[in-house]
């Protein structure tokens, strides 16, 4: 596998899971034809303030009587290439958020598997048909959320535990001129009985060295209805994230790439500002 297509691959799996822990779509480029791609990935977040309805940002201390809130995740996803240009993908993991030093009443962990995630995309548009001419890879992707069997509800519950269908545009390209790209996606996520979401996302990265690369992105995470903080239950807040992602990758010439990446909150209104780090490989068979 090139460069050019293993770093566009794996890019979207590096900031996914490193951002809002929700992965919608993976990448607009499939795996290729009877190939299988793993990508085992961990991840670090940590918050200890909070913004309000207001967008106003207030420390968690001040709000609940708790330090800090931080949440451990490890993942494993798969890809398989169906056939030139349809890829399916299934990602499944373990999930761990604590409240530290809380002085909350009930329970200050929230553990279990991670919300399973599954689907399949189809490329419709390929750049290397269109060589001299600014038209990226475009794909669509069909997918499904399953419920984790951690704790919803909790101020530090990783997610909102529902099951949910997604529906994705997902685009990228590679200016081999200059040696960089970009990448992006739209996508909606229909859930029962929670706010819906929609997530946009567009990032730049550039080759270093034939095998290195760095990338920054920026995101946008939005519910669709719901409440503000205060007026309803923690499933069911009207959440709106804008946040930048960056790292870097690397890639040896046998298609394997390995990345850390990061991201930080903001703005964004009944959310925590919360910063991640996360570590992930990825391992095409």
């Amino acid at each position: 596998m090139d460069f050019k297509r293993s770093t566009a691959l794996f890019l979207t799996w590096v900031i996914a899971t490193g951002a809002t822990g929700d992965l919608f779509g993976q990448s607009a480029y499939p795996v290729p034809e009877k190939s299988l791609t793993i990508t085992p990935s961990y991840s670090f977040s940590t918050y200890d303030r909070f913004k309000n309805s207001n967008r106003r940002s207030v420390t968690l201390r001040n709000a609940a009587g708790i330090s800090a809130v931080e949440e451990h995740s490890f993942s494993i996803a798969a890809e398989y290439g169906i056939t030139e240009d349809l890829t399916a993908d299934l990602t499944m993991g373990y999930v761990n958020s604590t409240i530290e030093q809380g002085r909350v009443r009930g329970k200050k962990t929230s553990d279990g598997l991670d919300d399973t995630l599954l689907g399949v995309r189809y490329r419709f548009i390929d750049e290397a048909k269109y060589e001299g001419i600014w038209i990226p890879t475009m794909s669509v992707r069909l997918g499904a959320v399953l419920p984790g069997t951690y704790e919803t509800a909790l101020i530090h519950s990783p997610g909102e535990g529902a099951f949910g269908m997604s529906y994705s545009l997902l685009v990228g390209s590679y200016l081999e001129k200059i040696e960089a790209g970009y990448y992006g996606d739209i996508n909606f996520l229909l859930r029962e009985s929670v706010p819906d979401l929609f997530n946009g996302r567009f990032g730049i990265y550039k080759v270093f060295l034939d095998n290195f690369s760095v990338f920054f992105g920026y995101q946008r995470v939005q519910s669709l209805s719901g409440s503000d903080l205060g007026q309803g239950t923690f499933r069911d807040l009207k959440e709106v994230v804008d946040l930048i992602e960056y790292g870097f990758t690397f890639t040896d010439p046998d298609g394997r790439s390995y990345s850390i990446g990061a991201s930080n909150v903001l703005d964004g209104k009944n959310t925590a500002e919360s910063y991640s780090i996360n570590a992930s490989a990825s391992f095409p068979f």
